[in-house]
């Protein structure tokens, strides 16, 4: 959980320091030439991007920085937000549908018309991310294959011997 925490904070830095530089270096510039079009003159000139960073004009630009700080963090927030919706959906149309006796997928992409088919755990996971098996026994069905193996050992044993 801290992990995509630090994620969300560092995203939102980064946008709230993307948001400062364009609130400050594009935002205010512009909102002064068209302060200046609409003003006596009817026409742009250079002097209001200057008069744009004169002293004069500082808290205009601190408004614009702070603005656009907000908005990149309000974005970096939301896109978060989304990211983790997103996850969420996708993990919800994960669940699939498996036989409760063979274990087998009812697979649905099959992209041809009629009933889906039912394919094995293996089949559809390699089908869907490429992964490899290999097959071998957790110490539960060790220890229940081998009480199995035991008699007919024995058995097999006494023939032998016979």
């Amino acid at each position: 959980m801290a992990n995509k925490r630090t994620d969300a904070l560092r995203l939102s830095l980064i946008f709230g320091i993307a948001g400062i530089v364009m609130g400050v270096g594009l935002l205010h510039p512009a909102a002064m030439f068209i302060m200046d079009y609409h003003g006596a003159s009817r026409h742009l000139h250079w002097g209001a991007l200057q008069m744009a960073f004169s002293i004069q004009h500082l808290p205009m630009a601190v408004f614009f920085g702070v603005l656009g700080a907000f908005i990149g963090v309000v974005y970096a927030i939301l896109n978060t937000r989304l990211a983790r919706s997103a996850k969420k959906v996708q993990m919800l149309e994960g669940i699939l549908p498996i036989c409760c006796v063979c274990k087998r997928i009812k697979n649905e992409d099959t992209g041809e018309p009629g009933p889906p088919e039912w394919i094995g755990v293996e089949v559809y996971i390699s089908s869907k991310t490429g992964a490899d098996f290999t097959h071998t026994y957790c110490p539960k069905c060790y220890e229940q294959v081998k009480a199995d193996i035991e008699p007919l050992k024995r058995a097999r044993q006494t023939e032998k011997d016979s």
